[in-house]
């Protein structure tokens, strides 16, 4: 039932006492159709003011409008937590829905085709530069950090000067992936262009569809513009940047090399750890 695994998902940002009331729901199922606000409330020793918080936070109007989603046939959908939301919970809530949209937006746009042909490219390049400044700068070297634990040799380069100096001695066996949020960052996108004159591969993970770095890149993994909400609110711009990186990752860890390499790296650190 649709309605049941909606406030599953919701679960985590009610209060003690509406998840007190959720889980009654979820226990009694279609049978709540059949129980008042007032009974629902004696039963389970909590307000009526409580489970009409509760409803709203799920997304009904109220108690009655709440019922019908346990009826048969086609149910409105149902957008997430809104409505009257405790103050102390808005700002989770918030950033919850921003992540979840980033992420289900960011899915739709990428194809699954340019991740293999990324990973492709990542695993025969004979030399594998990933530039980014500022903040993607710093994603570009968790990126960096995670394939050397793969056994992949990557440079990361976040300083302009040397990324300009190092694209231009970049040739034909070589694969340069460039970062950038907007995909306007001028040294990043120069130095993708100079690398694409040599010969090299060039590749890019930027929200941007008609940016510099998108033109200067032979494959372009497009994920979702979260500046103006996370400049806003000063969340993490680079998010949909990571989930891209994630997959790379969990993909060339199908190869079972690569596997090998990153579980003797967790037991190296790990035996470190415990002759401490």
């Amino acid at each position: 039932m649709a309605i049941i695994e909606h406030i599953k998902q919701q679960y985590s940002f009610l209060s003690p006492q509406e998840q007190k009331v959720a889980l009654a729901v979820i226990q009694k199922g279609a049978s709540i159709q059949r129980i008042g606000i007032d009974e629902l409330a004696a039963e389970l020793q909590v307000s009526n003011s409580t489970i009409s918080r509760f409803v709203r936070k799920i997304g009904c109007q109220n108690f009655v409008d709440f019922k019908l989603q346990f009826s048969e046939g086609p149910q409105p959908t149902m957008t997430g937590v809104q409505g009257q939301v405790d103050h102390e919970s808005q700002t989770s809530v918030e950033i919850y829905q921003f992540y979840q949209d980033v992420i289900t937006k960011t899915q739709a746009r990428i194809k699954q085709a340019d991740l293999d042909q990324l990973v492709s490219w990542i695993k025969t390049s004979q030399q594998l530069f990933i530039y980014g400044l500022g903040s993607s700068g710093y994603t570009g070297a968790e990126f960096g950090q995670r394939l050397t634990r793969m056994g992949i040799q990557a440079t990361v380069v976040t300083e302009s000067h040397m990324m300009l100096m190092t694209s231009r001695i970049i040739n034909k066996t070589d694969l340069v992936i460039g970062l950038s949020n907007s995909g306007n960052t001028e040294e990043v996108n120069q130095a993708v262009q100079n690398a694409r004159e040599n010969g090299a591969k060039t590749a890019a993970i930027t929200s941007g569809t008609d940016s510099p770095l998108a033109a200067a890149s032979d494959l372009t993994l497009f994920v979702e513009d979260s500046i103006g909400f996370a400049s806003a609110r000063f969340v993490n711009s680079q998010f949909a940047l990571t989930y891209v990186i994630d997959i790379l990752a969990m993909l060339l860890l199908e190869d079972e090399q690569y596997n090998w390499r990153m579980k003797q790296t967790v037991d190296t650190i790990m035996h470190h750890k415990l002759k401490k």
